[in-house]
């Protein structure tokens, strides 16, 4: 289970706030919710939903969770990055690698055709 889900589930259950009635509120299922504390990617779902009243999102959630919470998704947002820019580095090697290839074929093509020519003097 997510660490902050985990906290953020304690938080409600301390706070007398039922899943299945912010489930209700959201128009989910108990278990979308459950899925959501459960994922970190999912995680977030539920603070999307602060506009609606059954839950501000800075109200209700205690200061430490939101660091937290906060923290998390910084961290998550800089490893992302980070492995956007080593993918932009393996399709710029790649890249590389099929121009180097394109002109070793033709290379090749142009030796088979003089070849050729060769062949039918």
């Amino acid at each position: 289970m997510f660490e902050n889900g985990a906290k953020l589930r304690s938080f409600l259950k301390e706070s007398g706030i039922e899943i299945t009635k912010i489930a209700s509120q959201l128009g989910v299922t108990r278990q979308t919710i459950d899925r959501w504390l459960n994922n970190d990617k999912n995680l977030d779902k539920i603070f999307d939903a602060a506009a609606r009243p059954f839950l501000n999102y800075l109200k209700t959630v205690s200061p430490q969770v939101n660091e937290e919470v906060v923290a998390h998704q910084a961290k998550k947002i800089m490893e992302l990055e980070k492995e956007n820019e080593n993918l932009k580095k393996d399709c710029e090697e790649k890249d590389q690698e099929i121009d180097l290839l394109r002109v070793r074929h033709a290379q090749i093509d142009q030796v088979a055709k003089n070849k050729l020519k060769e062949g039918k003097k």
